[in-house]
């Protein structure tokens, strides 16, 4: 079993990979929404978190850049359009991982619904 670090970046990789195509049932999971979140002029960087290197895996090994891609508000944005869910419920899976296994602050409780949740739904 690979560490939660490890794991995140992984998926983060997967996400944002040119050649992978990611779905769950007919819903499309790309980076292409979140590119959207970068190049809509309505938004400034304060509303999303997002710099343009977090979509570019230079550094595959980037954590902060799993954080960043899974914050509430890129995970509030994202929700907004209708034609991002298949990449919403990916983001939040990872999110999930991350609460469940890295974040030091999560208690035991959500702890273990988290990784029920994930379980159940992964």
């Amino acid at each position: 079993m690979q560490d939660a670090t490890h794991l995140v970046t992984k998926l983060r990789n997967r996400l944002l990979s040119a050649t992978a195509a990611l779905q769950v049932g007919d819903k499309c999971i790309t980076m292409k929404h979140l590119q959207q979140l970068l190049d809509n002029e309505e938004l400034i960087r304060l509303d999303h978190g997002l710099t343009q290197s977090d979509l570019k895996p230079t550094d595959r090994q980037n954590f902060r850049s799993c954080l960043r891609i899974t914050s509430c508000d890129v995970l509030n944005l994202i929700a907004r359009d209708d034609n991002s869910n298949g990449t919403y419920m990916y983001l939040k899976l990872i999110k999930l991982i991350i609460t469940s296994y890295i974040e030091p602050t999560t208690s035991i409780e959500e702890r273990m619904f988290e990784v029920l949740f994930e379980m159940l739904f992964s």
